[in-house]
């Protein structure tokens, strides 16, 4: 037998293959990413402080008036009252939706003084009179809305607690003939408030604020109160 050399394998011309690329993890690279711009955001931050935007300026509020006080106990010029007790009142009119009352002291001279006006051929009316704190604190702040603030309204009202009204003995006066003319300055010029002028003393009534008051609150002719005895003296002239 011939001997057939061995056949040799035939050789593959292959090259090792290179592995595959891995698959990108997108999450971590998100978290990466993430922290990254953290990182430079927090720099930004730090280094490069935006300037400070400048606050609006607000108006300045109108201050508190610096006005004497009386007996360590005014209010914005006017002096601190107590409520007269309920027994202490009487009516001296009646209209519809209103009942005025005003100091049994003080009633019996105000008759007399509306009378003897008639006589005259006069005719006062009353407007208002005894007012409660409360009812006093609703007027004077719908003031300070009209007149824009405390200062301007404490000329033309008291604040709860410091009007005359809450005595009793004080009246806001009318003449029945010109009801146009209450509660202006052209009161002044009726004939209620020219009788009043010449004979209001005479029933133990004066104006309360007159032109150019020591308290500084605007001229008011229409406001009268009762000075006739101890109790009212020493209400409005204790100081």
């Amino acid at each position: 037998m011939r001997d057939f050399p061995e056949i040799p394998t035939a050789r593959r011309a292959y090259s090792v293959p290179k592995p595959l690329p891995r698959p990108v993890k997108w999450g971590r690279l998100l978290v990466i990413l993430g922290i990254t711009a953290l990182a430079v955001g927090g720099a930004s931050l730090v280094f490069f402080k935006p300037a400070p935007t400048p606050m609006a300026t607000q108006a300045t509020p109108d201050p508190m008036p610096n006005l004497p006080p009386s007996e360590g106990q005014g209010l914005l010029a006017h002096q601190q009252f107590s409520e007269a007790q309920p027994e202490d009142l009487e009516i001296i009119a009646q209209n519809p939706g209103k009942t005025i009352y005003i100091h049994r002291n003080a009633a019996t001279y105000f008759r007399e003084m509306v009378q003897a006006a008639r006589r005259d051929g006069v005719l006062i009316v009353p407007i208002s009179g005894f007012r409660t704190v409360k009812y006093q604190e609703q007027l004077f702040n719908r003031n300070v809305v009209r007149r824009g603030g405390v200062t301007e309204a404490r000329k033309i009202s008291a604040p709860p607690g410091y009007s005359e009204h809450h005595t009793g003995y004080a009246l806001d006066l009318g003449d029945g003939k010109a009801p146009r003319t209450n509660l202006e300055t052209s009161f002044e010029r009726t004939a209620a408030f020219k009788w009043l002028q010449r004979n209001a003393k005479q029933f133990n009534f004066e104006l309360s604020f007159d032109r150019g008051n020591d308290q500084q609150v605007n001229y008011e002719p229409w406001h009268w109160r009762f000075i006739g005895d101890k109790a009212s003296l020493e209400v409005f002239y204790r100081n």
